[in-house]
């Protein structure tokens, strides 16, 4: 999963939980909002918010950070100029252990 899109998920989840918390005198049924009242309610909420702001700090740093490819040197660039100039194709560096398309060695007879 792209960083950004969790980091984003992350920070609108614990937002909601937050704002959700802080305004809970406002939508929540009397027999809830009882069990829900408690000693350590500002400390969730609060833990909320501050996750909240983690979560969006990380989303800001993943976005402003995020570069391009790494483009090859001028110098490879001017290299493969010239060789497509002598040559008419695009150099490719090969392993010969890797070239299945030719033929065997010949097997002799010791």
């Amino acid at each position: 999963m792209n960083a950004k899109v969790f980091n984003l998920a992350l920070m609108v989840f614990w937002l909601l939980l937050c704002l959700g918390l802080l305004t809970r005198e406002l939508w929540m049924p009397e027999k809830l909002l009882e069990s829900v009242n408690g000693p350590n309610t500002p400390l969730v909420i609060s833990l909320a918010g501050i996750l909240a702001a983690y979560n969006f700090m990380r989303l800001m740093i993943a976005t402003r950070f995020t570069t391009a490819p790494a483009r090859p040197s001028p110098a490879a660039e001017e290299y493969r100029r010239r060789i497509r100039s002598i040559t008419g194709d695009d150099p490719k560096v090969t392993d010969p252990q890797f070239k299945f398309d030719d033929d065997p060695p010949p097997t002799g007879s010791h």
